[in-house]
């Protein structure tokens, strides 16, 4: 894991950001949230994972929208609002 990767660790560990890694050398996106990392997304999937993680909205193989759940760009806007 390279500084890049180590670096959004870290940002996503401080923060409520979802961060997106493409390595230089392969590649290869990952994505970095609450400490986490995940690895190998495709363009596909990395859609689909933000759509979910950004709109909080799940969707099927097909993109139809299955499950609403709360907005978290929409609390996170009210929370930095309210501060």
């Amino acid at each position: 894991m390279g500084s890049r990767h180590r670096a959004a660790l870290g940002v996503s560990e401080i923060s409520d950001s979802v961060v997106i890694i493409v390595s230089e050398e392969t590649g290869t996106i990952s994505v970095a949230q609450e400490g986490t990392l995940t690895r190998d997304f495709t363009k596909e999937t990395l859609r689909r994972y933000l759509i979910s993680a950004l709109l909080s909205e799940d969707i099927d193989e097909d993109g139809n929208v299955i499950t609403k759940k709360p907005n978290k760009i929409k609390a996170a806007l009210e929370r930095r609002n309210n501060k």
